[in-house]
């Protein structure tokens, strides 16, 4: 069993094998060198990297952008597309799409694939607030390939 009773890992499998109709490429996702590389007992990471690398490179660039919060940090949904809006990562195939749409399409499929969990929805079922686990941020980190630094609330600088 690849990812022994890690229910994170599970979903997020689960949702990549659920788009994939052809058997080779169900074959592809079991073969894969990935699984081999420096995987401990229970680790999960190559799952989550399996789950990553189909992304199309605006979706990588979102979710590399999650490897600035801390972990267990709430994340409200307007305020993540404005930060992507801000960094010039959403992007418009034509003037007639707003940048709002656009940011909710890709926080919609972040969720759709469980790298985002659902804190906080209201009576519309519109999903308001979300965070992301702390092994998905751990992916977000080492996918970003860059030192960064989290400042906490109390000011402090932590590398």
């Amino acid at each position: 069993m690849k990812c022994p009773g890690i229910p994170l890992a599970v979903r997020t499998l689960g949702c990549l094998l659920y788009m994939k109709t052809e058997e080779y490429e169900w074959l592809y996702i079991r073969d894969n060198d990935i699984w081999k590389l420096g995987q401990k007992e229970n680790d999960i990471l190559p799952a989550l990297m399996l789950s990553y690398q189909p992304f199309p490179s605006y979706l990588k660039q979102c979710f590399a952008y999650c490897s600035i919060f801390p972990k267990d940090y709430e994340i409200q949904r307007e305020t993540m597309i404005n930060y992507w809006m801000a960094q010039g990562l959403l992007q418009s195939p034509n003037k007639s799409r707003q940048y709002e749409d656009i940011g909710n399409r890709y926080f919609d499929e972040l969720m759709s694939i469980s790298f985002f969990e659902d804190v906080n929805s209201y009576l519309d079922n519109e999903i308001h607030s979300c965070k992301i686990h702390d092994l998905v941020l751990d992916l977000a980190q080492q996918v970003t390939g860059t030192e960064w630094l989290n400042v906490d609330s109390n000011s402090q600088i932590n590398p």
